[in-house]
């Protein structure tokens, strides 16, 4: 991880996560990092020069995870609802 993740910060924002989802959250920031490389590299045919860049994860790449997921997270809790 990035020296700008914060891990106390990762904690308090996912209060109530079981581990499914904090399982979740770092495949989705994962993700989000992957892509993130591919699209800053496309023009780049020498990927493995740049590839230790692929296994950092930022603060960012957390933050958009957590919203992903709270956008699932709120549309099955909202079709639960009406079951």
């Amino acid at each position: 991880m990035a020296e700008d993740v914060e891990l106390e910060h990762l904690a308090d924002v996912s209060n109530g996560f079981v581990g499914a989802d904090l399982q979740a959250l770092v495949k989705e920031a994962a993700m989000f990092s992957l892509r993130e490389y591919l699209i800053k590299h496309e023009e780049n045919s020498e990927f493995e020069n740049n590839i230790a860049e692929l296994n950092i994860l930022h603060m960012r790449h957390f933050e958009q995870a957590k919203e992903k997921i709270n956008l699932r997270k709120g549309v099955k809790n909202h079709v639960d609802a009406y079951v």
